[in-house]
């Protein structure tokens, strides 16, 4: 636990820089948390915005998620699961036998309308108890069996394969190892927008790789200082033993493989 005077400070540094920014905290709206897990009674903190006194609260809702004292997210995931099961009786009336849509459709509406709910701060509530995320599981299962017209009997197994619809846990896996990627995503498509006379080559590389064609370098500028010098330093480079790391992008397709063959195990 910080003391009264660590905190102050802190707090003067961010409203001098925001003022400079032309952006200000409203007195009404900012409050504070708490944030620990140790047992016993602590005393609120004593902060201030312009001699107003910020209200320390249990728990409070940024981004949509919600941010109890002890991090274990129990408060967010009850209200979600909530939420998901509201959104689920619009598959109730449009997953009718007789007049109702089909898989395909009802599948595409529950990933649009309930299972965007789940993965949405997934990276963040995922480190709760399993025993918390396991109240999600009845959300999901059902969504499952509705677009399926399933009955309550066969096992999550089955729905899983049938619909090709992994578990929840390996699905928050999955878009833990994803989201540390979009950065260097983005990078890359900037990056293939600046480069695109490599890029082509690139693929036509890859479209001829069944094929046995030889790339060789043909010095059409002999005789000129500047580019003899520019070759020998490109020829001194292939002999390089200097290591580049791996794109961390790369490692996206491992960890899809890895998380299908878990699932494929289960």
């Amino acid at each position: 636990m910080l003391q009264n005077d660590k905190f102050r400070p802190l707090l003067t540094t961010s409203l001098n820089g925001l003022n400079r920014t032309v952006l200000f905290f409203q007195k009404k709206k900012t409050v504070s948390v708490v944030f620990s897990r140790k047992r016993g009674v602590f005393p609120n903190p004593e902060l201030f915005i312009v001699r107003s006194l910020i209200k320390v609260v249990k728990e409070f809702k940024f981004q949509g998620l919600i941010f109890d004292q002890s991090l274990r997210f129990h408060r967010h995931l009850k209200d979600l699961k909530i939420r998901s099961a509201k959104a689920l009786n619009i598959l109730k009336v449009l997953a009718n036998t007789r007049w109702g849509a089909d898989r395909t459709s009802l599948l595409r509406l529950y990933r649009a309308l309930i299972r965007s709910k789940l993965d949405y701060g997934s990276v963040v509530y995922s480190s709760a108890c399993k025993s918390l995320l396991k109240i999600l599981d009845p959300v999901h299962h059902q969504g499952l069996r509705l677009c399926l017209g399933a009955f309550r009997t066969p096992p999550v197994e089955s729905l899983y394969a049938e619909a090709y619809e992994p578990p929840l846990d390996l699905r928050r896996n999955s878009l833990f190892t994803q989201t540390p990627c979009q950065p260097f995503k983005a990078l890359s498509l900037y990056i293939r927008r600046l480069i695109p006379y490599l890029w082509t080559s690139l693929a036509l590389a890859n479209h001829l790789k069944k094929k046995d064609i030889r790339f060789c370098w043909i010095p059409g500028h002999a005789g000129i200082t500047g580019n003899e010098l520019a070759g020998t330093a490109a020829r001194s480079a292939t002999g390089s033993s200097e290591r580049f790391p791996i794109p961390h992008s790369d490692l996206k397709a491992c960890f899809r493989q890895k998380l299908q063959s878990v699932w494929i195990s289960n």
